[in-house]
C-alpha cells in the first residue's frame, strides 16, 4: 500500500476510516463505546492537500469499531499534487532563465545565454 502524506499531522494518527471524499485518522487502533475521540479527516478533493479537525463522541450502544492501519508520512514526495509542484517550479526557472537573458540582452547580443531561450 502506498504511503498517505499527512503534512504537518502528527504521525500517531494512523489508523484509517475511509469514506467516498475524505479519510479519518484516529491514533488508536479501535473506537469504544461511551469514549469520545480526536481524529484528523483528510479531503480527497482533486490534488489539493487539505484536512480539519474534529471529535467523535461514541454512544453508550454503539459496538467496538475497529480500525485499518495505513503507512502515514510527512515526506513531500508522497503528496497527490507534487507532480504539479514540480511543473510550476520548472515553468518558473525557465521563465526566470529567460528574464535574465532578456534583460542581458543589452549588455551582450544574444544575451549571456547566446540566445538560448
Amino acid at each position: 500500500m502506498d504511503k498517505l502524506y499527512i503534512g504537518e499531522i502528527p504521525t500517531s494518527y494512523k489508523y484509517a476510516i475511509f469514506n467516498n471524499y475524505y479519510i479519518d485518522l484516529y491514533d488508536t487502533g479501535e473506537l469504544l463505546a461511551n469514549h469520545t475521540y480526536h481524529y484528523y479527516r483528510l479531503f480527497l478533493y482533486d490534488n489539493v492537500y487539505l484536512y480539519s479537525q474534529g471529535e467523535n463522541s461514541r454512544g453508550n450502544y454503539t459496538t467496538t469499531q475497529y480500525l485499518q492501519e495505513i503507512p502515514v508520512t510527512q515526506d513531500i514526495v508522497y503528496r497527490r499534487d507534487f507532480p504539479s509542484i514540480i511543473l510550476m517550479w520548472f515553468i518558473y526557472i525557465i521563465v526566470a532563465l529567460w528574464v535574465f537573458n532578456f534583460m542581458t540582452n543589452i549588455v551582450k547580443k544574444g544575451g549571456l545565454l547566446n540566445g538560448l531561450l
